[in-house]
């Protein structure tokens, strides 16, 4: 099957993902995962909940169905396997590229496991078709404020608090690091290793 996403090349990536699996999270990052996934998640607590074997069975089943390659990535997460989560995040985008909450989801937990340019690239498209919806706008602040992104992390913070939606404790969050940045937070640096910061292209 030809492929229709932007993120390379999918051994690579899941190559990469399993390096970082260990990588410790922050208790923030957590939490921020658990909130931003729970509203593609309602419907799924409404019913028992399925085993991995029934997921996987769905998905052969209907292999071109887009929410049965979703609930079987939510359900490697939840088991915290990340190497086969995007997997199924990336059949997901082949079959439609447009399929918001895996653009999402995706690009949350690309940046819980620090892979910045891949959490940028999916949240930038999700962004795009949903472009009222606050949270890749967010999520991305978050992304390039943990880059040391200052010019782009101001950009979207901005955008974010212009958004309807926000969360009391999400709008004080953006609002506290936009006035970190705009004080001068990060001027001028890049991350360790880096000879320029994360870029804006999807």
């Amino acid at each position: 099957m030809k492929s229709t996403h932007l993120f390379f090349c999918l051994p690579w990536i899941l190559g990469v993902v399993a390096c970082a699996e260990s990588t410790p999270d922050s208790t923030q990052e957590k939490q921020s995962v658990q909130e931003q996934t729970a509203e593609g998640q309602k419907g799924a607590r409404q019913k028992p909940e399925q085993t991995l074997e029934q997921l996987r069975d769905v998905s052969r089943k209907a292999p071109r169905k887009v929410q049965a390659h979703l609930d079987l990535a939510r359900k490697y997460r939840k088991l915290k396997n990340t190497v086969m989560a995007a997997h199924e995040y990336h059949i997901c985008i082949d079959i439609d590229p447009k399929a918001y909450d895996c653009l999402l989801e995706m690009g949350i937990m690309y940046r819980a496991l620090r892979h910045w340019d891949l959490s940028i690239r999916a949240l930038l498209r999700a962004s795009a078709l949903r472009p009222k919806d606050f949270r890749p706008q967010l999520e991305l602040g978050d992304v390039y404020f943990y880059c040391h992104n200052r010019k782009e992390a101001m950009k979207a913070y901005e955008t974010t608090l212009g958004l309807e939606g926000l969360k009391p404790k999400d709008a004080d969050r953006a609002r506290k690091r936009l006035a970190e940045l705009k004080a001068g937070k990060f001027k001028g640096e890049v991350l360790p290793g880096q000879t320029k910061l994360p870029g804006a292209t999807p």
